[in-house]
C-alpha cells in the first residue's frame, strides 16, 4: 500500500495550554522511536483525519515536519475523548524501513459458523486484536478470522489456527482461544447463578 501523506508543524505550546490549540481545530501530537528523541508536533485535524482513514494505525504515514524533512511512522497511541469522541492526542512511531516493528492489528470475523446457525449457539469472541511484527509496509490492515470452522460447540479457533503469512508473524500465544461457541443453556445457567448467588436486599424501617 502506498504511503499517506501529512503535514506537521513544530509545537512549543504544551501542557493545559493546548486546549487552545484544540479550540482552533489543531491537534496536539508527538513522534518518537527508539533513536529518535521525541518532538512535540501539531497537526490539523481536518487533514490528520482524512490520513488516518486511509492509514488507521497499520499503515506507513509520510510526516512531513515544517516542510524540511519527511518521516516514516504510524499511529502508535490516539487518544479520543470517550464522551465526545475527538482525537485529543496523536503519538506517532518513527519507522525504520527496513527493520521490522511490532504493531497491533485488528481481528475481522468472516463466514457463519454451522453451530450457531443450526444448533442456536453464541458465538462467542475473546480477542480484538493480535500484536504482529512485521517490516512496516508488510503490516497487515486486519486479520480476517473465519468462523465456519466452528460446527459444534467443542470446537475453537485459537491464535495458533489462524492462517500463516510469510509478511508477519503473530506475537500473541498461539494458546489464546480467538473464537468458540457457547450453548444457550450455559448462559441461562450461568444467569441463574448471578441471580441466586445476588445478596438479598431488606427493607429497614426508619425509628
Amino acid at each position: 500500500m502506498a504511503h499517506v501523506s501529512l503535514v506537521a508543524t513544530s509545537r512549543t505550546v504544551t501542557g493545559n495550554s493546548v486546549r487552545k490549540l484544540r479550540n482552533l481545530g489543531i491537534i496536539p501530537a508527538v513522534i518518537y522511536s527508539n533513536q529518535l528523541k521525541s518532538r512535540n508536533l501539531e497537526l490539523v485535524l481536518g487533514q490528520f483525519l482524512k490520513a488516518f482513514k486511509e492509514s488507521g494505525k497499520t499503515h506507513v504515514i509520510d510526516l512531513q515536519i515544517d516542510g524540511k524533512e519527511t518521516l516514516p511512522c504510524i499511529v502508535h497511541i490516539l487518544d479520543v475523548d470517550p464522551v465526545k469522541g475527538t482525537v485529543r492526542h496523536v503519538d506517532f512511531l518513527s519507522v525504520n524501513l527496513n527493520e521490522k516493528v511490532i504493531a497491533s492489528v485488528p481481528l475481522v470475523y468472516i463466514g457463519e459458523s454451522k453451530a450457531v446457525k443450526e444448533s442456536g449457539g453464541i458465538l462467542n469472541t475473546t480477542l480484538k486484536e493480535l500484536e504482529v511484527e512485521a517490516l512496516p509496509d508488510n503490516i497487515p490492515s486486519q486479520i480476517e478470522v473465519d468462523i465456519t470452522v466452528l460446527e459444534s460447540f467443542d470446537d475453537v479457533i485459537r491464535v495458533s489456527s489462524l492462517n500463516k503469512s510469510s509478511d508477519y508473524s503473530i506475537i500473541d500465544d498461539g494458546d489464546l482461544v480467538v473464537a468458540s461457541i457457547t450453548s444457550q443453556s450455559v448462559e441461562k445457567e450461568e444467569v441463574a447463578e448471578v441471580v441466586t448467588e445476588a445478596p438479598a436486599i431488606t427493607e429497614t424501617k426508619e425509628k
